[in-house]
């Protein structure tokens, strides 16, 4: 009886300091290795009530696209050889895809944009435009999907009244 009240106060205490993200929470998956990037991304989470979960490897980045996140944010500086495939994989499963870069080139920008990326942010960057980029993305993703939901309404309209 007494180990089951310490069970219970140490999942109770787990659930108080780690609580599962909300629903409409931002979850982001993290590959970058610099001190600047981490620690803004981290006080970005912690302001938005965000989940970010760190990739140490792009394969681990791979695995951790598979619990469906809102975001990649991947470091070009530390990831140049790597960035088509992760965002390749996140276009295609519906992931928004970020590039951070120290110092980006015109090319670069538009071959980001051009895979279907959400956008490449300027390093150093503070906090608050991270969380501009991730606003902007999740308020562009939820325009196309009603964008996407009125073509279908209008297009079964159309064909409803061709009969």
């Amino acid at each position: 009886m007494h180990w089951d009240g310490i069970g219970s106060l140490l999942t109770g205490l787990k659930h108080a300091l780690w609580p599962r993200p909300r629903q409409s929470s931002l979850q982001l998956v993290v590959l970058a290795h610099g001190t600047h990037t981490i620690t803004t991304l981290m006080i970005a989470a912690f302001q938005e009530d965000w989940d970010i979960r760190f990739a140490r490897s792009p394969r681990k980045a791979l695995a951790l696209l598979r619990k469906a996140p809102t975001a990649l944010v991947c470091d070009w500086d530390s990831h140049a050889d790597v960035w088509r495939a992760l965002c390749s994989a996140c276009v295609q499963r519906g992931i928004s895809f970020h590039m951070l870069a120290t110092m980006p080139s015109d090319d670069l920008f538009l071959s980001v944009a051009g895979a279907g990326a959400a956008g490449v942010l300027w390093k150093p960057f503070g906090a608050e435009q991270i969380i501009a980029a991730m606003d902007s993305a999740r308020s562009l993703a939820g325009a196309a999907a009603i964008d996407a939901d009125a073509a279908d309404r209008a297009a079964g309209i159309q064909f409803r009244s061709r009969r």
